[in-house]
């Protein structure tokens, strides 16, 4: 299994060069719309993102090959990953080719779908060409819909705080540009996940302002699921760590974003007071992790908003229960 070259232009991945981005400081002329150039011109000064390349893969298989026994419909999906065995059509990227199924991807996709019944020319020659992304980012796209997650971490399992709020925010992007709502979720709960991941220290609490106050910058609905989730994540860690208001004030970086954007500053008061009222520091919480009441409705965009409850804290799955079954069920089952 592998990427195959189209052309001797083709043969050679992305080189770690051309994966290093300029760490110019925050502006606020970032267009909202692009995402990922947005996150990508933002970074915390002297934290250069590492180079971040296409994994490399075994050559494709042939039909020689014995086929093996798979026990269920998924794994034998995750075993046509980037496979040219079967493939009915190719996706190119940069200088990357990636063999896919349309039984696969558009199962999972509403662009692709309405794709491939266009009649248009990438229907006519079952391939995509994809200008305006990178070549990693989307091989994580198809990651994901061939085994139901993605990994927002280097291939070596490192990475910090800016490069995974990079590669979700970017996921969470693409999900809403090729219709997968099932991503939404991924890459929502992959970032509150990875900045749970990190002790809360001075330096990573700043990251995480970076990363929350890039949110609101560029996920711009009220009830985005992304920014609030993040911002519930920023206050708790303020609250539950014995930040009082004076300290809450000093802190350059959360002022700096409060005065920046009034409604950064509105929600952080409203998280904020509420874990000092229900989760403050040095209670004890018996059983599982708690969290703060919610409810979640679909959008008319296909996506997912939630409204954040005044009330008891909850457990975590009662907090979530509400989302959509089926995608329920699988966050339920990765996070156990």
């Amino acid at each position: 299994m592998g990427i195959s070259p189209a052309s001797p232009k083709r043969r050679r991945l992305e080189s770690p060069e051309d994966e290093r981005q300029e760490s110019p400081e925050l502006t606020s002329d970032d267009p909202p719309s692009d995402c990922e150039s947005t996150i990508s011109t933002m970074t915390i000064p002297d934290d250069p993102l590492p180079a971040d390349p296409v994994p490399l893969h075994p050559p494709s298989a042939t039909f020689e090959v014995k086929p093996k026994q798979c026990m269920d419909v998924a794994s034998s999906a995750q075993k046509l990953f980037l496979s040219d065995l079967y493939s009915d059509f190719e996706i190119v990227c940069g200088n990357s080719i990636f063999p896919a199924h349309k039984f696969v991807v558009c199962l999972q996709s509403e662009y692709f779908t309405c794709l491939f019944r266009s009649g248009l020319k990438e229907d006519r020659e079952s391939k995509i060409k994809i200008t305006d992304e990178k070549p990693r980012m989307i091989h994580r796209l198809l990651f994901f819909l061939y085994y139901g997650f993605y990994n927002s971490c280097l291939e070596d399992g490192s990475g910090s705080t800016q490069f995974c709020t990079q590669v979700n925010f970017t996921m969470y992007r693409l999900a809403d540009k090729y219709g997968i709502p099932s991503l939404t979720l991924q890459a929502i709960w992959s970032q509150v996940d990875d900045l749970n991941c990190h002790n809360q220290d001075e330096e990573i609490r700043a990251e995480e302002i970076w990363s929350t106050r890039k949110a609101y910058r560029i996920f711009t609905r009220r009830n985005d699921p992304m920014r609030l989730l993040q911002m519930n994540h920023l206050a708790a860690q303020f609250a539950r760590n014995g930040s009082y208001w004076k300290k809450v004030v000093e802190n350059v970086q959360l002022r700096e974003a409060r005065e920046e954007d009034g409604q950064f500053a509105v929600d952080f008061m409203d998280f904020w007071e509420w874990n000092r009222r229900f989760l403050p520091a040095g209670k004890k919480v018996d059983g599982d992790r708690k969290e703060r009441p919610r409810r979640w409705e679909r959008n008319g965009q296909g996506g997912w908003d939630v409204f954040f409850e005044w009330g008891e804290p909850v457990c975590w799955e009662e907090a979530n229960r509400k989302m959509y079954q089926p995608e329920y069920a699988i966050w339920a089952s990765l996070r156990k």
